[in-house]
């Protein structure tokens, strides 16, 4: 080989070496990093616009953001609760339409065992850490949760569009001025080629007067508004 060519080996060599490095780096190394960091991005805005009420979150699974909220947050001193719900026997029925956007999904996906996660959040939360079981698309189920209200911190975590739509409407009515909501599946449902969780979002915020303001993005999948008055 050719001292020409030779070089030019070892500078191609080196650059795919730095970029597989760069590419590791950056990469998320766990599957709740893009949650933990809205968590931490939402501390210094709780403490300095005085931001009170519960933490939310639609969709809890295993609970573990569940805790990681409550492990972030618990230090600002303005959250009164850490609310999970799921129906903890994974998605519920879903319609030809939803099934056709989330194909990645299906009835029964994301189950978990009620009783363990139970003792987890009894564990590791404490008397803060609350659990509902149920559909969020069964007002009864929505009603239990009006006891945690008002909502500072919104965090929707369900797939099926139906399942959001609820989730965005109890939010709208039951957050503090000021109050933050994230969506993970912000960036999902996209398969019509339509922004379906953008027009539920904007939709339901005007029909209760409310006005979004983008917060934060945390790819690949989710985005975090401020709900102000209108």
């Amino acid at each position: 080989m050719s001292n020409l060519n030779n070089q030019t080996y070892k500078r191609n060599k080196q650059t795919v070496q730095d970029l597989n490095e760069h590419c590791i780096r950056l990469d998320q190394k766990h599957a709740l990093e893009r949650k933990m960091k809205f968590l931490l991005d939402c501390r210094g805005y709780l403490i300095v616009n005085d931001i009170k009420g519960s933490y939310i979150e639609f969709g809890s699974f295993r609970s573990e953001t569940q805790y990681c909220a409550f492990n972030i947050l618990e230090k600002t001193q303005k959250v009164s609760a850490y609310v999970g719900l799921d129906t903890f026997t994974g998605e519920p029925e879903m319609s030809h339409a939803e099934s056709e956007l989330i194909p990645y999904v299906s009835k029964g996906s994301f189950a978990s065992n009620y009783e363990e996660v139970r003792e987890f959040v009894e564990s590791s939360i404490g008397k803060k850490g609350k659990l509902i079981i149920g559909d969020f698309r069964d007002k009864s189920v929505m009603e239990k949760c009006e006891r945690f209200t008002p909502i500072s911190i919104s965090m929707i975590d369900c797939n099926l569009t139906s399942s959001i739509a609820s989730s965005i409407q109890f939010t709208m009515k039951n957050i503090v001025p000021g109050g933050l909501v994230f969506l993970d599946d912000f960036y999902t449902n996209f398969a019509t080629g339509q922004p379906e969780v953008y027009n539920l979002l904007n939709s339901i915020a005007a029909q209760n007067g409310k006005v979004l303001v983008e917060h934060g993005t945390y790819h690949p999948f989710a985005k975090s508004f401020v709900v102000c008055d209108n």
